[in-house]
């Protein structure tokens, strides 16, 4: 999964990853989006369909597509399901 992540990735920015880009993705793939209590807010079920539609419209992102990016991927980096103010957090 995290090779589709990577590819995702860089379709939605049109060009190659920089080193600092992949080391960000890899970091939220492996440490944070792969943690086995993640039911719904993990790579396959919410992620994944996330960055597959910005990669659809990515013309219409192409400005501003690092954000959609990076949003997309660190959105959910808080999420904890113990916790009552996740979205709180998520802000």
């Amino acid at each position: 999964m995290k090779e589709r992540v990577l590819k995702l990735a860089t379709e939605i920015l049109g060009r190659d990853l920089n080193f600092h880009e992949a080391n960000l993705i890899n970091t939220v793939v492996n440490k944070i989006l792969s943690e086995k209590w993640r039911k719904y807010h993990d790579l396959e079920h919410h992620i994944i369909p996330m960055l597959e539609k910005i990669s659809s419209n990515r013309v219409k992102f192409k400005d501003v597509a690092e954000a959609y990016l990076f949003a997309a991927l660190y959105h959910d980096a808080v999420y904890c399901p113990r916790k009552k103010d996740n979205e709180e957090k998520s802000e």
